[in-house]
């Protein structure tokens, strides 16, 4: 392997002592070329391929450099990737953040990802599943209002006879509801107070908003990672922990394409 000084030219073997530039110059007007087994970064060339990406692992002299320190890659999305995972930083926003999580948060967000989650019923769009799945649970969409949380999990358990995601409750035949007869009732001295769980609202209208959330009804859904199975009350929130990562099963773009299938067509679930 020849330890070249100078960066040279491939064809004539041409040295050129003021650098790259003149060397680049020269192959332009001539027709010739680089070495073909180039270091991207300094004059050394090598016999074969395997040689020169050794010398530039081994020296760190990839032509990509970290925005954060001095480490090389041989690709922007190696790149991008060390600077996620190690700096936890978004190059596209020069953005550090505190932890793997806030990152996360900011990458799945409107910023990066826009609002392209359409509601099938009517024109409103989401920048996620969740954001989608709560807005039919609540009852809100004008073009679907019979859909509330109660006939989207009739929906998932006809779609969902595994019960992949979908709890089987046997005698189940829908959410209880809860309001407040007496607001006086319910007043303690302090707030208006929630009698499952006691906590205090400062009017009787936040009770009764806190009272008819799923909060206090029974868990419907299970996630669907053997190691986790933890239970939620609502689809919004096994989608939420399955677009959030927190047991690292499915990923986000995959939880999005599952919930548009289960709201908009007629194909089983599955993860």
């Amino acid at each position: 392997m020849p330890y070249n000084t100078f960066f040279e030219c491939g064809t004539c073997d041409k040295a050129f002592p003021t650098g790259c530039r003149a060397r680049d110059q020269h192959c332009r007007s001539t027709g010739h070329s680089i070495p073909a087994h180039e270091c991207q970064t300094c004059q050394r060339w090598f016999y074969s391929q395997s040689a020169c990406e050794q010398h530039m692992r081994d020296v760190n002299h990839w032509s990509i450099e970290c925005s954060v320190c001095n480490q090389t890659f041989p690709s922007q999305e190696q790149c991008t990737t060390h600077e996620r995972d190690v700096h936890m930083y978004c190059a596209d926003c020069n953005r550090h953040f505190q932890s793997d999580n806030n990152l996360k948060m900011h990458l799945n967000s409107r910023v990066h990802r826009g609002q392209n989650i359409d509601c099938p019923f009517c024109n409103r769009s989401y920048t996620s599943a969740t954001g989608l799945t709560h807005h039919l649970e609540l009852g809100s969409c004008a073009g679907a209002p019979d859909l509330n949380r109660d006939e989207l999990y009739r929906l998932v358990r006809s779609r969902d006879p595994q019960g992949i995601v979908s709890k089987n409750l046997i005698g189940w035949t829908g959410s209880s509801f809860f309001d407040i007869v007496d607001a006086s009732e319910a007043w303690n001295g302090y707030g208006y107070e929630c009698y499952f769980c006691h906590r205090s609202f400062k009017n009787s209208g936040a009770l009764n908003q806190h009272l008819s959330s799923p909060i206090h009804q029974q868990d419907l859904y299970h996630c669907p990672n053997p190691a986790c199975r933890n239970d939620f009350r609502s689809l919004a929130g096994i989608v939420n922990h399955l677009e959030s990562g927190s047991c690292n099963f499915i990923r986000f773009e995959r939880v999005q394409t599952s919930v548009q299938n289960i709201i908009s067509s007629n194909r089983l679930i599955a993860f």
